[in-house]
C-alpha cells in the first residue's frame, strides 16, 4: 500500500458523504441495522449534513423509531427549510402520527419547493378528501392529471370526489386512453 492510497482512505473515513453512501448500500442489501449505524455515523461526523439527517430519519422511521426520526427531520429542516425531501418526510411522519392538518401543511411546502413531486400531491389530495375539502382535493387531482395524463386511476379519484361534492362536475371522459379502442370491442 502506498501513502497516497492510505491518505485517500483516511480522508474517506472522515467523510460524512462516504457514510451516507455506505448507508444507502446497506439499505439496498436490506440491512437496516447496518444502514442505521452508517447514517448515524454520517450525522455524527457532520451534523450539518441535511441529506444524512433526512436519510437517517427515514431509516429510523422504517425501524419504527418515529420520535427519533422526527428529531432528525426537524434538525434537517432547521438547517434547510427548503429541502423538499425533509418537508415530505415531515409530512409523512405527521400523517402517521395522526396530525392530518400539519401533514397537509408540509405536503404543500414540499410542492412549493418541488412542484413536480406527484406523490406529495397525491397524498395531499387524499388528505383533503378525508378532511371533506373536496374542491381543494379536486384541484390537486386535476394538477396530477395534467402532469400524468396516462394515469387512469386519477379519473377514479376525480369521479369519487364528484360523487361526494355537488359543486364539482363529474368526469367528462373516463379512461380517454381506452376510448379510441371501444369501436374495436363492439
Amino acid at each position: 500500500l502506498d501513502d497516497l492510497w492510505l491518505g485517500q482512505m483516511h480522508s474517506l473515513s472522515l467523510s460524512s458523504d462516504y457514510y451516507v453512501r455506505a448507508a444507502i448500500y446497506e439499505l439496498n442489501r436490506k440491512d437496516t441495522d447496518a444502514a442505521a449505524k452508517r447514517a448515524a455515523h454520517a450525522v455524527n461526523l457532520n451534523p450539518e449534513n441535511v441529506g444524512a439527517r433526512v436519510l437517517y430519519g427515514g431509516i429510523l422511521d422504517s425501524r419504527g423509531e418515529t420520535d427519533a426520526a422526527m428529531n432528525q427531520i426537524d434538525a434537517a429542516l432547521a438547517l434547510d427549510p427548503e429541502n423538499w425531501q425533509a418537508n415530505y418526510n415531515k409530512a409523512v411522519l405527521l400523517e402517521k402520527s395522526g396530525d392530518e392538518a400539519g401533514a397537509r401543511d408540509y405536503y404543500r411546502k414540499t410542492l412549493e419547493v418541488r412542484n413536480d413531486h406527484s406523490r406529495s400531491r397525491r397524498l395531499l389530495a387524499n388528505s383533503l378528501m378525508r378532511a371533506g375539502d373536496y374542491s381543494a382535493a379536486a384541484r390537486e387531482f386535476q394538477s396530477l392529471r395534467e402532469a400524468l395524463p396516462e394515469e387512469s386511476q386519477l379519473f377514479f379519484w376525480e369521479g369519487l370526489i364528484s360523487k361526494n361534492s355537488a359543486t364539482i362536475p363529474p368526469c367528462r371522459q373516463p379512461f380517454p386512453v381506452l376510448r379510441p379502442l371501444w369501436w374495436v370491442l363492439f
